[in-house]
Protein backbone atom coordinates (compact mmCIF):
# COMPACT_ATOMS: atom_id res chain seq x y z
CA UNK A 1 0.00 0.00 0.00
CA UNK A 2 1.23 3.47 -0.90
CA UNK A 3 0.97 6.50 1.42
CA UNK A 4 -1.74 8.40 -0.39
CA UNK A 5 -3.95 5.19 -0.48
CA UNK A 6 -2.93 4.29 3.44
CA UNK A 7 -4.51 8.04 3.88
CA UNK A 8 -7.79 7.36 2.20
CA UNK A 9 -8.02 4.08 4.14
CA UNK A 10 -6.24 4.49 7.53
CA UNK A 11 -9.50 3.03 9.31
CA UNK A 12 -8.08 -0.53 8.35
CA UNK A 13 -5.64 0.15 10.97
CA UNK A 14 -9.19 -0.14 13.01
CA UNK A 15 -9.07 -4.23 12.50
CA UNK A 16 -5.10 -4.59 12.29
CA UNK A 17 -2.70 -4.07 15.14
CA UNK A 18 0.23 -3.97 13.42
CA UNK A 19 2.18 -1.88 10.22
CA UNK A 20 5.09 -2.55 8.73
CA UNK A 21 6.57 0.74 6.82
CA UNK A 22 9.30 0.79 4.40
CA UNK A 23 10.06 4.84 4.22
CA UNK A 24 12.27 7.18 1.94
CA UNK A 25 10.50 10.12 3.02
CA UNK A 26 10.53 11.06 6.47
CA UNK A 27 8.48 13.90 6.14
CA UNK A 28 5.65 11.41 4.95
CA UNK A 29 6.01 8.89 7.70
CA UNK A 30 5.93 11.10 10.42
CA UNK A 31 2.38 12.43 8.82
CA UNK A 32 1.27 8.96 8.95
CA UNK A 33 2.99 8.96 12.57
CA UNK A 34 0.57 12.19 13.49
CA UNK A 35 -2.45 10.82 12.18
CA UNK A 36 -2.59 7.59 13.78
CA UNK A 37 -1.72 9.29 17.01
CA UNK A 38 -5.03 12.23 16.28
CA UNK A 39 -6.87 8.92 15.57
CA UNK A 40 -5.66 6.93 19.12
CA UNK A 41 -3.84 9.04 21.43
CA UNK A 42 -5.11 11.11 23.76
CA UNK A 43 -2.55 11.55 26.16
CA UNK A 44 1.19 10.96 25.26
CA UNK A 45 2.53 10.17 28.23
CA UNK A 46 0.90 6.90 29.32
CA UNK A 47 -0.65 5.80 25.71
CA UNK A 48 2.42 6.68 23.53
CA UNK A 49 5.76 4.82 23.33
CA UNK A 50 8.42 5.20 20.62
CA UNK A 51 11.98 3.16 20.98
CA UNK A 52 14.53 2.13 18.88
CA UNK A 53 15.07 -1.27 17.88
CA UNK A 54 18.72 -0.84 19.09
CA UNK A 55 17.98 -0.20 22.57
CA UNK A 56 14.85 -2.29 22.79
CA UNK A 57 13.79 -4.28 26.51
CA UNK A 58 11.62 -6.96 26.14
CA UNK A 59 10.27 -6.36 29.70
CA UNK A 60 8.97 -2.50 28.52
CA UNK A 61 7.38 -4.12 25.51
CA UNK A 62 5.43 -6.53 27.37
CA UNK A 63 4.19 -3.41 30.45
CA UNK A 64 2.93 -1.43 27.25
CA UNK A 65 1.26 -3.72 25.81
CA UNK A 66 -0.45 -5.44 28.45
CA UNK A 67 -1.29 -2.45 30.34
CA UNK A 68 -4.62 -0.89 29.72
CA UNK A 69 -5.12 2.43 27.70
CA UNK A 70 -5.58 5.14 30.43
CA UNK A 71 -6.70 8.06 28.39
CA UNK A 72 -6.94 6.91 24.81
CA UNK A 73 -9.30 5.08 22.54
CA UNK A 74 -5.93 2.91 22.23
CA UNK A 75 -2.28 2.91 22.82
CA UNK A 76 0.19 3.23 20.10
CA UNK A 77 4.01 1.92 19.69
CA UNK A 78 6.53 3.04 17.21
CA UNK A 79 9.48 0.78 17.21
CA UNK A 80 12.28 2.60 14.95
CA UNK A 81 14.84 0.06 13.04
CA UNK A 82 12.91 -2.87 12.80
CA UNK A 83 15.06 -4.44 11.03
CA UNK A 84 17.27 -4.74 13.93
CA UNK A 85 14.46 -6.37 15.94
CA UNK A 86 15.46 -9.50 18.06
CA UNK A 87 12.59 -10.42 20.30
CA UNK A 88 11.67 -13.68 22.28
CA UNK A 89 8.68 -15.29 20.24
CA UNK A 90 6.25 -15.02 22.75
CA UNK A 91 7.43 -11.36 23.57
CA UNK A 92 6.53 -10.63 19.33
CA UNK A 93 3.13 -12.57 19.16
CA UNK A 94 1.93 -10.72 22.26
CA UNK A 95 2.58 -7.29 20.53
CA UNK A 96 1.20 -8.67 17.30
CA UNK A 97 -1.50 -10.23 19.32
CA UNK A 98 -2.37 -7.22 21.66
CA UNK A 99 -4.87 -4.12 20.89
CA UNK A 100 -2.36 -1.95 20.58
CA UNK A 101 -1.40 0.07 17.02
CA UNK A 102 2.20 -1.25 16.43
CA UNK A 103 4.38 0.74 13.61
CA UNK A 104 7.44 -1.35 12.73
CA UNK A 105 9.40 1.35 10.74
CA UNK A 106 12.05 -0.54 8.44
CA UNK A 107 14.42 1.13 6.39
CA UNK A 108 15.30 -1.90 4.24
CA UNK A 109 13.42 -4.68 3.64
CA UNK A 110 16.05 -6.74 5.57
CA UNK A 111 16.62 -8.32 9.23
CA UNK A 112 13.20 -9.27 10.44
CA UNK A 113 11.36 -7.55 7.62
CA UNK A 114 9.81 -10.47 6.40
CA UNK A 115 8.65 -12.42 9.42
CA UNK A 116 7.12 -9.17 10.92
CA UNK A 117 5.44 -7.88 7.80
CA UNK A 118 4.04 -11.19 6.87
CA UNK A 119 0.65 -10.58 9.05
CA UNK A 120 0.74 -6.42 8.83
CA UNK A 121 -0.19 -3.95 7.00
CA UNK A 122 2.66 -3.21 4.27
CA UNK A 123 2.86 0.74 3.52
CA UNK A 124 6.04 1.61 1.45
CA UNK A 125 6.32 5.62 1.64
CA UNK A 126 8.20 6.51 -1.63
CA UNK A 127 9.06 10.13 -2.30
CA UNK A 128 6.69 12.50 -4.04
CA UNK A 129 6.15 11.79 -8.27
CA UNK A 130 5.81 15.11 -9.94
CA UNK A 131 2.69 15.80 -10.45
CA UNK A 132 1.83 15.40 -6.77
CA UNK A 133 4.91 17.07 -5.65
CA UNK A 134 4.00 19.78 -7.72
CA UNK A 135 0.49 20.35 -5.97
CA UNK A 136 2.05 19.95 -3.04
CA UNK A 137 4.37 22.51 -3.15
CA UNK A 138 1.07 25.01 -4.30
CA UNK A 139 -0.72 24.19 -1.04
CA UNK A 140 2.42 25.63 0.57
CA UNK A 141 2.48 28.50 -0.80
CA UNK A 142 -0.70 28.89 -0.37
CA UNK A 143 -0.69 28.46 3.10
CA UNK A 144 1.68 30.84 2.58
CA UNK A 145 -0.44 33.29 1.49
CA UNK A 146 1.98 33.01 -1.86
CA UNK A 147 0.95 32.61 -5.39
CA UNK A 148 3.47 30.89 -7.94
CA UNK A 149 2.91 29.55 -11.50
CA UNK A 150 3.19 26.01 -12.24
CA UNK A 151 6.64 26.82 -14.48
CA UNK A 152 8.22 28.17 -11.32
CA UNK A 153 7.15 24.92 -9.35
CA UNK A 154 9.12 23.03 -11.86
CA UNK A 155 11.81 25.48 -11.84
CA UNK A 156 11.94 24.86 -7.89
CA UNK A 157 11.89 20.93 -8.45
CA UNK A 158 14.58 21.37 -10.95
CA UNK A 159 16.84 23.35 -8.65
CA UNK A 160 16.02 21.14 -5.85
CA UNK A 161 17.01 17.97 -6.98
CA UNK A 162 14.06 15.99 -5.12
CA UNK A 163 13.49 13.83 -8.20
CA UNK A 164 17.75 13.17 -8.73
CA UNK A 165 18.90 10.00 -8.11
CA UNK A 166 19.85 9.23 -4.76
CA UNK A 167 19.31 13.12 -3.93
CA UNK A 168 19.19 13.46 -0.12
CA UNK A 169 17.41 16.50 -0.69
CA UNK A 170 13.85 15.77 1.46
CA UNK A 171 10.08 17.36 1.83
CA UNK A 172 11.67 19.00 4.95
CA UNK A 173 14.10 21.08 2.98
CA UNK A 174 11.14 22.23 0.78
CA UNK A 175 9.18 23.25 3.61
CA UNK A 176 12.16 25.15 4.97
CA UNK A 177 13.01 26.38 1.96
CA UNK A 178 9.51 27.44 0.81
CA UNK A 179 9.34 29.50 3.95
CA UNK A 180 12.49 30.83 3.69
CA UNK A 181 11.55 32.02 -0.31
CA UNK A 182 7.76 32.99 1.36
CA UNK A 183 9.24 35.27 3.44
CA UNK A 184 9.64 38.21 0.91
CA UNK A 185 7.45 41.09 0.67
CA UNK A 186 6.23 39.58 -3.27
CA UNK A 187 2.87 38.39 -3.10
CA UNK A 188 3.68 36.12 -6.37
CA UNK A 189 6.95 34.46 -6.53
CA UNK A 190 8.85 34.09 -9.45
CA UNK A 191 12.12 32.06 -10.44
CA UNK A 192 14.01 35.19 -9.86
CA UNK A 193 13.21 35.52 -6.33
CA UNK A 194 13.74 31.20 -6.26
CA UNK A 195 17.15 32.44 -7.19
CA UNK A 196 17.62 35.25 -5.24
CA UNK A 197 16.55 33.33 -2.13
CA UNK A 198 17.97 29.61 -2.65
CA UNK A 199 21.39 28.52 -2.42
CA UNK A 200 22.59 25.12 -4.27
CA UNK A 201 25.52 22.19 -3.06
CA UNK A 202 27.62 22.43 -5.86
CA UNK A 203 26.95 18.60 -6.92
CA UNK A 204 23.48 19.79 -7.61
CA UNK A 205 24.80 22.70 -9.67
CA UNK A 206 26.97 20.22 -12.23
CA UNK A 207 23.76 18.00 -12.34
CA UNK A 208 21.83 21.17 -13.62
CA UNK A 209 24.38 22.02 -16.10
CA UNK A 210 24.08 18.20 -17.36
CA UNK A 211 20.45 18.70 -17.71
CA UNK A 212 21.00 22.25 -19.56
CA UNK A 213 23.30 20.44 -22.16
CA UNK A 214 21.29 17.60 -22.87
CA UNK A 215 18.78 20.02 -24.17
CA UNK A 216 21.55 22.25 -25.42
CA UNK A 217 20.59 25.26 -23.53
CA UNK A 218 23.94 26.97 -23.41
CA UNK A 219 22.80 30.14 -22.28
CA UNK A 220 21.50 28.61 -18.98
CA UNK A 221 24.56 26.03 -18.67
CA UNK A 222 27.19 28.87 -18.84
CA UNK A 223 25.16 31.38 -16.34
CA UNK A 224 25.32 27.90 -13.99
CA UNK A 225 28.89 28.16 -14.71
CA UNK A 226 29.61 31.48 -14.30
CA UNK A 227 27.78 31.69 -10.86
CA UNK A 228 29.80 28.49 -9.50
CA UNK A 229 32.89 30.44 -10.93
CA UNK A 230 32.02 33.44 -8.79
CA UNK A 231 31.43 31.59 -5.71
CA UNK A 232 34.97 30.28 -5.65
CA UNK A 233 34.57 26.69 -5.94
CA UNK A 234 36.65 24.50 -7.07
CA UNK A 235 36.59 23.58 -10.94
CA UNK A 236 38.60 20.50 -11.22
CA UNK A 237 35.70 18.07 -10.99
CA UNK A 238 33.10 19.36 -13.27
CA UNK A 239 35.19 17.49 -16.28
CA UNK A 240 35.40 14.26 -14.90
CA UNK A 241 30.78 14.68 -13.85
CA UNK A 242 30.66 15.67 -17.33
CA UNK A 243 32.48 12.58 -18.70
CA UNK A 244 30.72 10.35 -16.52
CA UNK A 245 27.33 11.42 -18.07
CA UNK A 246 28.15 10.98 -21.57
CA UNK A 247 29.35 7.81 -20.67
CA UNK A 248 26.45 6.89 -19.15
CA UNK A 249 23.94 8.13 -21.65
CA UNK A 250 26.68 6.54 -24.59
CA UNK A 251 25.71 3.04 -22.45
CA UNK A 252 21.83 3.62 -22.03
CA UNK A 253 21.62 4.59 -25.61
CA UNK A 254 23.35 1.31 -26.89
CA UNK A 255 21.46 -0.52 -24.06
CA UNK A 256 18.15 0.85 -25.58
CA UNK A 257 19.08 0.29 -29.17
CA UNK A 258 18.84 -3.48 -28.55
CA UNK A 259 15.31 -3.18 -27.22
CA UNK A 260 16.49 -3.70 -23.87
CA UNK A 261 13.54 -2.81 -21.22
CA UNK A 262 13.66 -0.03 -18.87
CA UNK A 263 13.67 -2.47 -15.81
CA UNK A 264 17.36 -4.72 -17.13
CA UNK A 265 18.84 -1.10 -18.07
CA UNK A 266 17.98 0.22 -13.95
CA UNK A 267 19.78 -3.34 -12.96
CA UNK A 268 22.96 -2.89 -15.70
CA UNK A 269 23.82 0.87 -14.84
CA UNK A 270 22.93 0.38 -11.33
CA UNK A 271 20.23 3.46 -11.04
CA UNK A 272 17.51 2.45 -8.86
CA UNK A 273 15.19 5.54 -9.48
CA UNK A 274 12.75 4.39 -12.60
CA UNK A 275 12.43 8.26 -12.68
CA UNK A 276 16.06 8.49 -13.22
CA UNK A 277 16.29 5.99 -15.72
CA UNK A 278 13.27 7.03 -17.51
CA UNK A 279 15.25 10.68 -17.69
CA UNK A 280 18.62 9.33 -18.98
CA UNK A 281 16.84 7.42 -21.62
CA UNK A 282 14.86 10.53 -22.71
CA UNK A 283 18.25 12.46 -22.89
CA UNK A 284 19.91 9.95 -24.78
CA UNK A 285 16.90 10.40 -27.23
CA UNK A 286 18.90 13.83 -28.25
CA UNK A 287 22.07 12.94 -29.21
CA UNK A 288 23.29 10.22 -32.24
CA UNK A 289 25.83 7.19 -31.79
CA UNK A 290 28.23 10.16 -33.27
CA UNK A 291 27.45 12.60 -31.32
CA UNK A 292 27.82 11.17 -28.04
CA UNK A 293 31.46 8.94 -29.06
CA UNK A 294 32.44 12.75 -30.33
CA UNK A 295 31.47 14.97 -27.15
CA UNK A 296 32.52 12.01 -24.53
CA UNK A 297 35.70 12.81 -26.46
CA UNK A 298 35.55 16.20 -25.48
CA UNK A 299 35.13 15.72 -22.14
CA UNK A 300 37.95 13.27 -21.94
CA UNK A 301 40.35 15.95 -23.72
CA UNK A 302 40.07 18.73 -21.03
CA UNK A 303 39.78 16.26 -18.20
CA UNK A 304 43.34 14.79 -19.06
CA UNK A 305 44.55 18.23 -19.80
CA UNK A 306 43.34 19.20 -16.35
CA UNK A 307 45.43 16.77 -14.84
CA UNK A 308 48.49 16.85 -17.09
CA UNK A 309 49.28 20.65 -17.61
CA UNK A 310 48.63 23.86 -16.47
CA UNK A 311 45.64 25.10 -18.08
CA UNK A 312 42.99 28.08 -17.54
CA UNK A 313 40.57 26.08 -16.42
CA UNK A 314 38.18 28.53 -16.16
CA UNK A 315 38.25 28.42 -19.83
CA UNK A 316 38.75 25.03 -20.76
CA UNK A 317 35.36 24.14 -19.10
CA UNK A 318 33.92 27.60 -20.70
CA UNK A 319 35.04 26.29 -24.32
CA UNK A 320 33.79 22.67 -23.11
CA UNK A 321 29.77 23.63 -22.60
CA UNK A 322 29.77 25.45 -25.46
CA UNK A 323 31.26 22.40 -27.66
CA UNK A 324 28.71 20.23 -25.72
CA UNK A 325 25.72 22.35 -26.08
CA UNK A 326 25.72 22.28 -29.80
Amino acid sequence: MKYLEFIKNIKLCDEKNNISVVYEEKYLLDDVILRLKDRYVNDENFDYLEIDANDVQEMELVDFCNGFSLFSDRKLLVINNSEKLSLNKDVLNLMLNSSVCVIFIFEEKKGSYKKISKDSIILEISKLDENILTKWINKKFNDNKKKIRNTDINYLIKISTYLEYKSVYSLYDFVSDINKISSVENDVITKEIIDSVMTRPFEDNVYIIQDAISTRDLKYALKVFYDLNENGVNLHSIPPILSRFFKQLSEVKILNNKSINRFKISEIIGVKSDYIVRKIIKQSYNYSDEELIKKLGYCLEIENKTKSIKVNLFEEIEMLIVNLCK
